[in-house]
């Protein structure tokens, strides 16, 4: 009734890579208005338990910074209130709009000879890995997200 979605071990990992429609850009735009990073108060005071286990889940910020707080259980899932998940696509498709503009700068500083090249290619890549690398560590962290 509330319009929540519980989702198993890997299956936000498969949504957000094999998303067939792209978010409304309206959609993104919001998303990226309202990220932050952190636990908002209320969030971190509301405790769900686990529809599987019953032991209490904990309220995490999707990539760190996107502002979406899912709630999960280290073994049996992830509990996504009404419209995270389209929040949660949201983000994910600025990221990749990101990904492809700096991958094209970062061919393009590949092709640069010497140092001042490869600097930049640091430069990028370590930014690339600080705004992306983000979800691949979620994944690490809480690993029931992957399978």
């Amino acid at each position: 009734s509330c319009k929540g979605v519980w989702l198993d071990p890997g299956e936000l990992k498969l949504l957000t890579e094999r998303q067939e429609q792209a978010p409304s850009p309206q959609l993104v735009q919001e998303t990226l208005a309202s990220a932050h990073s952190g636990i908002p108060k209320q969030e971190s005071e509301t405790v769900l338990a686990c529809p599987v286990c019953n032991t209490p889940m904990r309220a995490i910020n999707f990539n760190y910074a996107s502002g979406v707080i899912i709630n999960t259980c280290q073994t049996h899932g992830a509990w996504l209130d009404h419209h995270e998940l389209e929040r949660v696509e949201g983000s994910m498709e600025h990221w990749n709009r990101q990904k492809a503009t700096h991958g094209a700068e970062w061919q393009k500083a590949a092709q640069g000879a010497g140092e001042e090249g490869s600097e930049k290619i640091r430069a990028i890549d370590s930014e690339i890995k600080e705004k992306l690398g983000v979800s691949k560590v979620l994944f690490r962290i809480f690993p029931f997200l992957n399978r």
